[in-house]
């Protein structure tokens, strides 16, 4: 079994969020595991991003197990501030892959009122810090942050979010416990737009 389904359907990792017939922006969509929960949930449609292919092809696949396929559009591609081909870890190994931005996505899909969920090993920093004027476009923002990986503290993330949205972290102690990280690190943060 997938640790990700794990998360996400017994831990609960996004009952947080308020998606009921909301758009939702799932980046780092693994392989469905978030996107089927939150078709369940309600959503209204979800754009799946997910930039490894074998990952990739699981989700597609998922999608056509459940019946999905027509609400959900999946994108295979990294999110980043700006388009380029970059470098991901993937199972087995590296792969590169082209990147998508958020501008991209929000010309093919009002994004205004939506949700954007990010569990996507750092680029949450990328986005945040360097693509906030898209950010700024979603009702909510739940996110992953992976400080051990960009050595940045996510305060940084937290101070730019402010401007516009009214955040906290929300993971709990058995997250801590099944990631061995401490808040420092790793950690959930959900954000509300003022």
């Amino acid at each position: 079994m997938k640790c990700a389904i794990i998360e996400v359907f017994d831990f609960g990792e996004y009952r947080y969020l308020d998606i009921k017939n909301k758009v939702v922006v799932d980046v780092g969509a693994t392989y469905g595991d978030s996107t089927i929960y939150f078709l369940l949930r309600g959503a209204k449609k979800v754009i799946a991003v997910e930039p490894c292919p074998e990952e990739f092809k699981e989700l597609l696949e998922n999608l056509k197990l459940n019946n999905a396929v027509d609400k959900v559009a999946p994108i295979n591609a990294a999110l980043a501030s700006r388009r380029s081909e970059i470098s991901v870890e993937c199972s087995p190994g590296k792969a590169f892959v082209d990147t998508v931005t958020l501008g991209d996505i929000a010309k093919v899909v009002n994004v205004e009122g939506a949700v954007l969920k990010m569990d996507c090993e750092g680029c949450e920093y990328d986005v945040i810090l360097n693509d906030y004027e898209h950010v700024r476009l979603f009702d909510e923002v739940y996110f992953e942050y992976h400080a051990f990986k960009t050595k940045i503290p996510v305060e940084m993330l937290l101070k730019k979010l402010s401007k516009d949205f009214e955040c906290k972290i929300v993971s709990d102690q058995e997250f801590y416990k099944w990631h061995g990280f401490s808040e420092r690190f790793l950690g959930l943060v959900k954000c509300i737009k003022r």
